[in-house]
């Protein structure tokens, strides 16, 4: 899953050769076919850093390919799209369907619904309804839990020592050594939800603090930093003597996010995991986790600076309007989110988030949610599925992580070089915590939330409370995914 610029250059042509020449390759539920020759000899022919699959060729013959998924407004999670409409990220989904359903004489179907039962239903009766299954991570984990869906290894041609291929994340996802699921540059979700921290050039300006891409270049770019430059800006607009949603911050974003990211980006878990990658719950005990929360902690309530708020939804309305009318020196919030603010007239920077210390060695990014493609026993042949995913995945990489990242990210929405180089900081380390997405109802939006949102800071007591139920569930989870295994 590297993102390279030779990579964003051959997109470029690659659209630039092809936009005119295309017809649909793929519509929801209503396939149709597409000749586009063009693309796959334009990437064919060009020795240009291009990723390339060891997948044959096969025509299979106008076969359908049937793809569920969920449906959700926080995220670009549909892998078909109607037609060309001049935005890059649905022109390059189009091209890539375009090319993947010329080379194997395919074409692409997508049922999209709220959530994932009615395609569950469907293993569960035993039919061969979809090829490819887009579920919510916690759905994908019952599901595995189930005994429903194939692993990794079941398909012969998904190979994840291929750049495509996200393996790090791939393990963080999993349980043990039972791999039911596969980061790869297909899932736009593990961008989406990728977190970033935003911050306001205008209230930087005025309040003349020093060059935040320079603390970070510095490794000065810590959380008592960040706490200092956040309490310098802190101001009650309107008089009034208190604070609400017409003053200004020096940080806002939802608690479980500004929170559980801060946690995060301090390199611990709710979640952690055994040298066997089977995950352990331990926070009753876990003295690092217990000094970061303290401190987050610190950052959020004492420092005065953080918009005390209950809102829940990270993408909500109020703290893009705020940040767009110069409220906020900081946003909390994640990928899917920056678009919003393409008619921002005040100029804003990209940062990662701060590292504990300075003695912490790298910048951690938290990848917050996901939804995970699976496939489903149902289906009758693992060659054609692996075969199509596989090359969907490769197809991804060369065209649709270009135009989002390269293309979206850092040249449409990213105002400055700076800003770009802080995105390559960002993607260098992003890590999953399985309490903060497939345990997210026992942890994150359990328990946790509300201490964050109420400045509950009895960790540990609070902690060891639910470690019995943490543990049994756990054991529950892996002791299925045992069973399955000798079936």
């Amino acid at each position: 899953m590297r993102v390279g610029f030779v990579r964003g250059m051959a997109w470029l042509c690659l659209l630039a050769t092809v936009a005119s020449a295309l017809i649909a390759c793929s519509d929801k539920d209503k396939p149709t076919a597409v000749n586009v020759t063009d693309i796959a000899t334009s990437a064919e022919e060009t020795d240009d850093g291009l990723y390339h699959d060891d997948v044959p060729t096969v025509n299979y013959d106008g076969y359908v390919f049937r793809v569920y998924s969920r449906d959700d407004a926080w995220f670009n999670g549909n892998i078909t799209v109607e037609a060309q409409n001049g935005e890059v990220i649905n022109d390059a989904i189009f091209i890539r369907n375009a090319k993947v359903c010329d080379r194997f004489n395919i074409q692409i179907t997508e049922t999209v619904h709220t959530d994932t039962e009615l395609a569950r239903a469907t293993v569960l009766a035993n039919e061969d309804a979809y090829d490819m299954i887009n579920a919510r991570c916690t759905a994908a984990l019952s599901m595995a839990v189930e005994g429903i869906l194939y692993t990794v290894e079941d398909l012969p041609y998904v190979d994840l020592s291929k750049p495509y291929w996200d393996e790090k994340l791939t393990d963080d996802v999993n349980i043990g050594p039972y791999r039911y699921f596969a980061v790869g540059d297909l899932n736009l979700t593990f961008y989406d939800y990728t977190s970033v921290l935003l911050f306001n050039k205008q209230i930087v300006e005025d309040n003349t603090i020093e060059n935040p891409y320079q603390i970070v270049y510095d490794n000065r770019w810590t959380f008592d930093k960040y706490m200092e430059l956040a309490m310098g800006v802190t101001t009650d607009l309107n008089g009034d003597s208190k604070l609400d949603q017409n003053d200004m911050y020096g940080i806002i974003g939802t608690p479980n996010f500004v929170g559980y990211t801060l946690t995060l980006a301090a390199g611990v878990k709710s979640v952690n995991k055994d040298e066997d990658n089977y995950p352990v719950y331990n926070l009753d005990s876990d003295e690092k986790f217990i000094e970061v929360f303290n401190k987050v902690f610190e950052v959020m309530w004492d420092s005065n600076t953080w918009f005390r708020t209950t809102i829940t939804d990270q993408i909500s309305p109020t703290f893009v309007s705020m940040f767009k009318n110069n409220q906020s020196l900081f946003f909390s919030t994640n990928f899917f989110n920056v678009p919003s603010l393409r008619d921002m007239d005040t100029e804003f920077g990209i940062l990662p988030f701060p590292k504990y210390n300075e003695n912490q060695e790298k910048y951690i990014t938290r990848i917050s949610f996901f939804d995970m493609f699976t496939v489903p026993i149902t289906v009758s042949d693992l060659d054609r599925t692996s075969a199509i995913i596989e090359v969907l995945n490769c197809e991804s990489g060369n065209i649709v992580i270009p135009a989002y990242y390269e293309i979206s990210l850092k040249t449409k929405y990213a105002r400055d070089n700076d800003s770009s180089g802080m995105l390559d900081l960002i993607m260098e380390h992003r890590v999953v915590d399985l309490g903060d997405t497939i345990w997210v109802g026992e942890i994150r939006d359990g328990w946790l939330a509300a201490m964050y949102q109420n400045n509950n800071r009895n960790i540990a007591s609070t902690a060891k409370k639910y470690s019995r139920l943490m543990s049994k569930t756990i054991e529950k989870v892996v002791t299925s995914l045992e069973t399955n295994a000798l079936r």
